[in-house]
């Protein structure tokens, strides 16, 4: 049985390339599959173009060694951790509850109706 080598803190050398140069960068609205990152990098590589020349191939044989499984779980981990970060620097209106971002502010910055008539 073949061992696999890790590369640069990814199950191989496939997944950390395809990584790199096709995933890096995008950003992610909501979780994701593995199988809808296949699906996303193999748009990206093929498009529309015949896959039934010898670069398909290779390009094919390539992609086959990529462990999406790892990138989603990865995207996966950073997203929630985004989310948890985003909602952790969300603060509300003491008054009217309308979301403000200045933490050392406990009402809307541009006092609202609402808040005026608290006051």
């Amino acid at each position: 049985m073949e061992e696999t080598k890790k590369y640069n803190g990814y199950s191989n050398y496939s997944t950390w390339r395809i990584n790199l140069e096709i995933l890096d960068g995008l950003e992610w609205e909501e979780r994701t599959s593995a199988e809808a990152l296949q699906d996303l990098v193999e748009e990206i590589v093929f498009g529309d173009s015949d896959i039934n020349t010898l670069q398909s191939g290779y390009a094919q044989a390539f992609i086959s060694d990529v462990n999406f499984y790892e990138l989603s779980n990865f995207i996966n981990e950073e997203f929630d951790l985004e989310t948890i970060l985003d909602q952790m620097n969300e603060f509300e209106c003491y008054l009217c509850g309308q979301e403000i971002e200045k933490e050392d502010s406990i009402v809307c910055p541009d006092t609202c109706p609402d808040c005026l008539e608290g006051i």
